[in-house]
C-alpha cells in the first residue's frame, strides 16, 4: 500500500501542474489579444508557445507518473530539480511586485504555485515515500 506522504505528494503536484496549466492558459489567452491587436502580428508565435507549454506540462506529468506511479528514483530527483528551478523564479516575482510591475493576483497565483510545489517536494522526500521506492525496486 502507499504511504500517505506519497499521496500528498500526488494532490501538492497535480495541484501545482493544475496552477501551471492555468497560469500558461491565461497567458496564451493575452498573447493572442497582443498579436490580434498588432497589425502584421505572426499569428504562428501563439502556435509555437502552445506547443512549448504542452510540452513542459506533459513532461512534467511524465516525471510526476515516473515518481509516483513507477517508483523511479531518477524521477524523484528530476522532481526534486524541476522544483529547485522553479523556485529560483520566486525572487525575481517578489522583486517585480515591488517594483510595481506585477498585481497582487500574479503574486498570490506565484505563492500558491511555489507553495505546492516545494510541499509536494517535502513529501516526496518523506522517508516513508522513500521506502516505498526502494521497496519498490526490489519487487
Amino acid at each position: 500500500m502507499r504511504p500517505k506522504s506519497l499521496v500528498w505528494f500526488d494532490v501538492f503536484a497535480l495541484m501545482a501542474l493544475a496552477l501551471y496549466g492555468a497560469r500558461t492558459g491565461f497567458t496564451l489567452l493575452a498573447l493572442r489579444a497582443a498579436i490580434a491587436a498588432q497589425p502584421g502580428g505572426e499569428p504562428y508565435t501563439l502556435a509555437i508557445a502552445t506547443g512549448i507549454s504542452t510540452v513542459i506540462i506533459g513532461a512534467a506529468l511524465l516525471v510526476w507518473f515516473m515518481a509516483s506511479r513507477r517508483r523511479k528514483s531518477s524521477a524523484l530527483w528530476l522532481w526534486v530539480g524541476i522544483a529547485v528551478f522553479s523556485l529560483m523564479g520566486l525572487p525575481k516575482t517578489m522583486q517585480a511586485f515591488v517594483a510595481g510591475q506585477l498585481v497582487v493576483a500574479d503574486v498570490l497565483y506565484d505563492v500558491l504555485f511555489f507553495g505546492a510545489l516545494l510541499a509536494s517536494v517535502v513529501a516526496l522526500l518523506r522517508p516513508s515515500s522513500r521506502l516505498w521506492m526502494e521497496a519498490g525496486r526490489k519487487d
